[in-house]
């Protein structure tokens, strides 16, 4: 689904599937078990972004986790700004695996110079579902460096739980709108649940592409409540962000 704003942007909608938050008491600082997400063969700029439709529900905490597949990187993309003091990233990863979430997912994004130094790196506390989940941040202490390539580090297989689709909702994105400014792009619109309980802290993440699929621009912002079977309005500005980009919208927990 696709709105135009009267600046001629569009903005790509991603249906958003989650499981009831109150698993989110993320307290873990560390990663007990963790994997290196190979980069290189992130998807191409252009190709379809498509994320699975499907439902998953973490009130069925089985122990045996059977046939996981592992995470993957399908895309990634880093930037700096224009004064070349700040770098925003940008990391779409995908959990093919349609009846198991990750329900404390630990990912570190690590910004690699071309002689392979660590030059920086984030973290992301995640309730990682089924499909696409978009990784947003900044790099503020790169200094003169420059960013080569990004590392993803995330959880293993054996960290899944098993969750069965089609018991729980989902949220989705209604009423967007792009206004562009001198400094910033503003992304705004709806956010609506279908979940029993309310959603709390729900981060949406935004990443404009340009003509040609690339991912030019990203930045991220919450939602302090979204109630059960209700709707919250959001805004996100993404700066220094270039004239008519097309903007995807995702949510995660």
């Amino acid at each position: 689904m696709t709105q135009e704003s009267e600046r001629g942007m569009g903005i790509m909608l991603n249906k958003t599937l989650a499981a009831p938050l109150v698993a989110l008491a993320l307290v873990t600082v560390g990663l007990a078990g963790c994997t290196t997400y190979d980069t290189a063969g992130a998807r191409p700029a252009g190709q379809d972004p498509a994320v699975t439709e499907e439902t998953v529900d973490d009130t069925t905490q089985d122990d045996a986790v059977g046939d996981v597949v592992p995470l993957a990187v399908v895309e990634s993309a880093v930037g700096a700004t224009e004064d070349q003091d700040w770098y925003w990233y940008a990391v779409v990863v995908d959990n093919p695996n349609p009846d198991h979430i990750f329900p404390d997912a630990t990912f570190t994004i690590e910004a690699i110079a071309a002689d392979g130094t660590i030059l920086a790196s984030d973290s992301h506390w995640k309730v990682l579902l089924s499909g696409q989940t978009a990784l947003v941040g900044w790099f503020t202490d790169i200094g003169d460096e420059q960013i080569a390539h990004l590392d993803v580090i995330g959880p293993e297989p054996s960290e899944a739980v098993h969750s069965p689709a089609g018991e729980t909702g989902y949220v989705s994105f209604d009423d967007l709108e792009v206004v562009e400014d001198e400094w910033y792009v503003t992304v705004s619109g709806t956010v609506t649940s279908e979940f029993s309980d309310d959603q709390e802290y729900v981060e949406v993440a935004v990443i404009g592409r340009d003509a040609t699929g690339a991912i030019v621009a990203a930045e991220y912002g919450y939602v302090d409540r979204v109630p059960a079977g209700g709707s919250a309005r959001f805004s996100v500005d993404v700066w220094d962000a270039p004239a008519g980009l097309e903007y995807e919208v995702f949510a995660s927990y």
